[in-house]
């Protein structure tokens, strides 16, 4: 197919010049005259003649039905993409600066553009396991969590003596090995070929997929080891292997056996030891054993979306096969049921958690140049209760799994608790789509129980010597909904969550993670000086003591909003003048601030980003045909171009490049959503879906930049860009403050050597408006704010539950003394508890609660 650009517009600007090879610290930018992915230093290729492990073989999970679904027409659900009340005030209102209001400062950006955007109120828009599954459950000697930490027999090195029985009973335990692979093997080839024969539709609809896949080109960062080398096939002497370590050009053993070629143009290094914490991503990171400058340094990171927590636009093609179930499959929690239906969610699951990201991604995560990842783990990682469909605790596994590649190569984790029961958004991606549950319905308050529950158990596990180095920031609660929940409610959830973590991990420096809290999509500027303390005789005195080492975390799309039918070229500086002048208040005034999630998307066109039977907003059809989001006076276009990126050309790539940086300068600490998307079955099977979202393919192909460091270069990307196209550069996005011209407080960054407390007095709680419990929620009819449902005689848990003990990844310490001494939330005997998954109750529908149930009861027991 041919490449073609969007329709012609005024006074596009030239791409700039690759630059220059540099030594060191710069990267040179390729050229993509020719398709990257013809280019063999762009991707890893495979040391043995097996499948790619980044090759999903999800088989059996597919089906061949045509894109074309019936119409739907239902009760508007919230996704990450969804709007609630179109009737509301423009979310990003809170996020424009009052500085660029001028229409004339920018005159490559809207008039107005408080104006320019459509009314919303959204920044983004069963049974135990069957038999049959129980037995692969993950507490086996085979299983990720224990593999890894059993003991290895070592093989005598050269020079040492070996005895002639003891080389004749090695080679005899070799051969019988061997043999028991290969009969293990041919039996493999039979089930599959079996299974192959009755599902050719199937398999025919994953082998596009898998085509798509291999088209990409895999990972960077890896290099093909010569024949001869050594590579213990099957990876059976792995263990007996030395550890490897170190860096560009040098060779390193996968987890399976498998040896490749380690390459890292930024001078980071690796090591295989479990115990060692020598290893650096880039020559201007710290290694592991050093602690992380939040003041001086730069987060460059990217999430694993769609690893550990399924959402549809990222794997769709584990959603297709289910589209036209009795209950269709729009979150996990639906195919979950599917898939247990089926007797087929472990199987599916730990294949998925297999393959969509491996011990390569981390290597090529570093070689991007980027330092720290974002993990976004579900609750269900940790338990799940009877009635719910989830697959259990096995996602840990492959988090332990994530923190030693994370260690091996030197990257920084941001734990991120993506989910809690009742769902604190409504969104698909928090475990269930639909109505908000948590701290908003009669089962609101039980709810929070255990999500507190599961920050604790978090906070313990981040706080192990072993994990505190690779897992140095702990996201307690992925984008609860403000708007909805209520400003006095989750200030103070996040008041009695950061208690509840802080007692765990001790306060101070090195005393834990940094805690990240999430702006709940009202801008950042809401919880400047939260539960700080300033001198009561002297109040307009800046504080100087309060919240131990917290972040500000605010996630900024462009994609959700009325859409901007302009190029890429002209929106370049549009982050810039939106939100840099917030983030750069934010780090003065309040603390470290963070974007933990962004991305390329300039409209809402994907596969199932609008939620799984919805349309585009850019169409005019989101959130179905008959009730579009938009007025019909809203721009229309057409989302054809913006879902085939072959059809891309050169200036499309280097538009994209500059929109990027320009989003990395505003945001400074970032982390971009998401790091790969894999193919639909069904549409555009060819390519991976959702190009603009993956940061692997945008690195591939050449429209994310392959240095991010060029963000910061020349007084930031920014201020050079509006300069170079004749913007004054204040409006183009203003300078950065924090690395050069501001010293944060002692006690909001860690820095030693300062007397804090970091406990929140009662008086700092009253005055913030973040009591715990709070007296009322919420309710729908009485809107934000506005209060509505009493909290005293809504349902409660008892506190009497046994903790559960998670375990450590090799080379880290167990669990502490504090791991089990919290007792967990559990069902109240004689209690008979309603869903708590329902939705938003009015004071007259709660019912009456038992007194024996209520919180009321629970505060009177200090269970709360």
């Amino acid at each position: 197919m041919s490449r073609r650009s969007p329709p012609p517009v005024p006074h596009k600007v030239a791409p700039p010049p690759p630059p220059a090879p540099a030594q060191g610290r710069s990267m040179e930018q390729p050229s993509y005259s020719t398709p990257p992915r013809a280019r063999p230093d762009a991707h890893i290729v495979p040391v043995s003649p097996s499948p790619s492990p980044s090759t999903p073989t999800h088989r059996s999970t597919l089906s061949t039905r045509s894109t074309q679904q019936p119409a739907r027409v239902r009760e508007v659900p919230r996704s990450r993409t969804t709007s609630v009340d179109y009737g509301r005030s423009n979310p990003f209102s809170d996020f424009d600066s009052p500085a660029h209001d001028d229409p004339h400062s920018v005159p490559l950006l809207p008039t107005s553009t408080s104006s320019r955007f459509v009314r919303l109120n959204l920044d983004k828009d069963v049974p135990d396991l069957p038999d049959d599954e129980q037995r692969l459950l993950p507490d086996s000697p085979s299983s990720p969590s224990t593999s890894s930490s059993a003991p290895s027999r070592r093989r005598p090195r050269r020079g040492e003596a070996v005895t002639a029985a003891g080389r004749a009973s090695d080679r005899t335990r070799r051969c019988a090995r061997w043999f028991l692979v290969v009969v293990a093997g041919a039996a493999g080839v039979v089930v599959s070929v079996a299974l192959l024969t009755t599902e050719d539709a199937r398999a025919s609809a994953r082998g596009k997929v898998d085509e798509a896949v291999q088209a990409v080109g895999g990972w960077v960062g890896v290099g093909t080891v010569a024949a001869g080398s050594g590579t213990s096939a099957g990876g059976l002497e792995a263990s007996e292997e030395r550890y490897d370590k170190g860096a560009d050009g040098d060779e390193v053993t996968l987890e399976g056996g498998e040896k490749v070629v380690y390459r890292n143009a930024f001078g980071g290094t690796f090591d295989g030891d479990p115990h060692s914490l020598s290893a650096r991503a880039q020559d201007d990171s710290p290694t592991l054993n050093e602690p992380w400058d939040y003041e001086r340094l730069r987060i460059r990171g990217v999430n694993l979306g769609g690893w550990l927590t399924l959402e549809p636009f990222i794997t769709p093609h584990l959603f297709e096969p289910f589209l036209d179930a009795p209950t269709p499959a729009e979150d996990e929690y639906t195919l979950s049921q599917n898939l247990r239906d089926q007797g087929r969610l472990m199987s599916t699951l730990r294949e998925h958690y297999d393959t969509f990201i491996t011990e390569k991604d981390f290597i090529a995560i570093a070689a991007a140049g980027l330092n720290w990842v974002r993990i976004p783990v579900p609750y269900w990682a940790v338990e799940t209760w009877v009635d719910e469909p989830y697959l259990e605790k096995v996602a840990w596994n492959y988090l332990l799994k994530s923190i030693g590649w994370a260690r091996k190569y030197g990257i920084r984790i941001n734990l991120d608790l993506h989910s809690v029961p009742g769902s604190q958004n409504g969104w698909n991606h928090s475990g269930r789509l639909g109505s908000i549950s948590f701290l908003r319905s009669s089962m609101g308050q039980a709810n929070a129980q255990r999500a507190l529950d599961y920050i604790a158990a978090l906070a313990e596990f981040t706080s192990r010597k072993g994990v505190r180095e690779v897992v140095p920031m702990y996201s307690v609660l992925n984008e609860p909904m403000l708007a909805e929940i209520g400003d006095r409610v989750l200030r103070g959830f996040y008041r009695k969550a950061y208690e509840t973590a802080r007692n765990i991990t001790g306060y101070g420096p090195q005393q834990g993670p940094f805690l990240a809290f999430h702006d709940g999509f009202k801008g950042t500027h809401r919880w400047y000086n939260f539960l700080e303390s300033p001198s009561p005789h002297r109040p307009h005195v800046p504080a100087t003591d309060g919240l131990d080492r917290v972040a500000y975390d605010s996630h900024r799309y462009l994609a959700f909003t009325e859409p901007d039918l302009r190029s890429v070229r002209q929106q370049v500086l549009k982050p810039c003048a939106k939100w840099s002048h917030e983030f750069n208040k934010t780090m003065i005034n309040a603390g470290v601030a963070i974007s933990g999630e962004f991305s390329l998307g300039v409209n809402d066109c994907g596969r199932f980003l609008n939620n799984i039977f919805q349309g585009t907003r850019l169409e005019g059809t989101f959130p179905n045909e008959t009730s579009p989001a938009y007025p019909p006076t809203a721009p229309r276009g057409s989302c054809e171009f913006w879902e085939d990126y072959e059809q891309w050309d050169e200036e499309m790539r280097s538009a994209l490049r500059d929109l990027a940086l320009a989003q990395m300068d505003t945001f400074q600490n970032w982390f971009y959503w998401t790091w790969r998307t894999l193919p639909s079955t069904t549409h555009l099977p060819h390519l991976p879906a959702n190009a603009l979202w993956s940061y692997s393919l945008g690195l591939a192909q050449g429209w994310i930049p392959a240095d991010p460091r060029a963000a910061s270069d020349d007084g930031g990307f920014c201020v050079a860009y509006a300069a170079k196209i004749g913007v004054d550069p204040d409006a183009g996005g203003g300078r950065r403050y924090l690395l050069d011209d501001v010293e944060l407080g002692a006690w909001k960054v860690g820095r030693p050597g300062s007397t804090y407390s970091g406990r929140v007095p009662q008086g700092a709680a009253e005055s913030h408006r973040a009591l715990y419990p709070a007296a009322e929620f919420d309710t729908p009819s009485r809107g934000w704010n506005a209060g509505g449902l009493p909290v005293a005689g809504l349902w409660a848990y008892a506190r009497e539950g046994d903790a559960p003990v998670l375990e450590s990844p090799a080379g880290a310490e167990g669990p502490t003394a504090r791991a089990t001494e919290r007792r967990w939330a559990s069902k109240k005997a004689g209690c008979r508890y309603p869903s708590s998954w329902g939705a938003p109750a009015e004071p007259e529908q709660v019912g009456l609660v038992p007194p024996e149930c209520s919180v009321q009861h629970a505060v009177e027991r200090g269970e709360l």
